[in-house]
């Protein structure tokens, strides 16, 4: 399962990622975190 959460700064994007990825017992890959990553690294 894939699910990509958009919203603005604050509007619970990571709250609700948490509760599904609970809910449905799967793990979560912050996308944020994956492209600092990437930007660094270029």
């Amino acid at each position: 399962m894939r699910l990509v959460m958009l919203g603005g700064p604050g509007s619970g994007k990571a709250t609700q990622s948490q509760r599904l990825s609970q809910h449905f017992n799967v793990p979560i890959n912050p996308s944020t975190s994956t492209m600092k990553v990437t930007f660094c690294l270029d």
